[in-house]
């Protein structure tokens, strides 16, 4: 998967656009496949013994407590209905991957690194784009 995200025409051409709704594509399976986890933490025996057999768990301060965590923070793809995306003029999700790409740019902060490891760097990457 690491060599999907981004990638057009079949490696002739890339996008920020598709790599960041491939990025989210990924994270979602990631979370879909991820183990349940089994503990006391996640399943609380005395809730399930205080609401019974015909008691409704969604309902209890447990649930909504874990509801919280359990979904996927999708920051392109919407959550709505198609009505709602209609009605909303939401945008298409390429436009939505563009905003959102401009704002992690400009949220970008430079991290710290040696000088020689930095001049390094560049003039590798210098060497491999023929400059």
């Amino acid at each position: 998967m690491h060599q999907a995200c981004g990638i057009l025409g079949a490696y002739n051409a890339a996008s920020f656009e598709k790599f960041v709704i491939d990025e989210e594509a990924c994270g979602l399976i990631k979370r879909a496949i991820a183990p349940v986890e089994i503990s006391s933490q996640s399943i609380n025996i005395e809730s399930i013994a205080n609401v019974g057999i015909s008691g409704s768990y969604l309902m209890t301060p447990e649930t909504a407590k874990l509801c919280r965590t359990a979904f996927f923070p999708a920051k392109i793809a919407q959550k709505s209905t198609f009505e709602e995306w209609q009605q909303n003029n939401f945008g298409d999700t390429v436009s939505l991957a563009g905003e959102y790409i401009q704002g992690r740019l400009e949220s970008y902060v430079k991290p710290d690194i040696d000088p020689a490891i930095e001049k390094d760097i560049n003039k590798y990457v210098d060497s491999l784009l023929g400059g």
